[in-house]
């Protein structure tokens, strides 16, 4: 009698350490980190992802807040994009990556464009002049999302770029270009990959010597 009684706490014990490891697992491969920047894994399967890259598809929100809802950030990114795929900048959005002001790169060819969601609004896509979508992408993204409806700038990054970050140097502002549809609500950002490869991520706030 008393066999049967060890067995079942014996039996008891090796399905809660069972139970108990699948759980870990299961939380740390939701977890990531690009570069230092530790995020968590909202939705999809990565085909890649470790410090230097995230590959695939993958929606992902960074686990340091972005501080003030009426915040102005920056946000530098180096990306690239297979042909008909997609990486989208989600600003100011809530934990899971909702009710921000959502920036949608597009591949077509060698064309990336452009269109910002905000919630059910959005504007028409806009093809970003100068940018070649066949390669790696490096870009400077602000949302200034203090004023009426959130500021998007937008410049290149790389080595041939004038690393002029003013408004008119912008290789895209929202002001000129097309009206932002609305403002965010959240404190948290991070990116939805569809034939997508992220190697750099990160924000910062915004300097404000470039404002008006």
């Amino acid at each position: 009698m008393k066999n049967t009684i060890l067995m079942q706490i014996l039996l008891g014990l090796i399905i809660l350490s069972c139970g108990k490891d699948n759980v870990d697992e299961g939380s740390t491969a939701r977890e990531g980190s690009l570069r230092g920047s530790k995020y968590l894994l909202v939705a999809g399967e990565p085909a890649e992802k470790n410090e230097e890259k995230i590959k695939g598809e993958a929606a992902i929100v960074f686990k340091e807040a972005l501080g003030e809802i009426q915040s102005d950030k920056r946000y530098t990114m180096v990306f690239s994009v297979e042909e008909g795929g997609s990486i989208r900048l989600v600003s100011h959005a809530n934990e899971t990556l909702e009710s921000g002001v959502e920036l949608n790169f597009t591949r077509q060819g060698a064309e990336l464009s452009l269109q910002t969601h905000v919630g059910s609004q959005q504007t028409s896509a806009k093809v970003l002049a100068g940018v070649s979508a066949t390669k790696e992408i490096a870009l400077v993204v602000e949302a200034h999302n203090s004023e009426d409806k959130t500021h998007i700038l937008i410049w290149r990054n790389d080595n041939e770029a004038a690393l002029d970050f003013s408004e008119h140097n912008a290789l895209f502002n929202s002001e000129l270009d097309a009206p932002s549809p609305g403002n965010g609500k959240g404190k948290f950002w991070g990116f939805v990959l569809k034939q997508a490869s992220l190697t750099e991520a990160s924000s910062s706030d915004v300097p404000h010597h470039h404002h008006h």
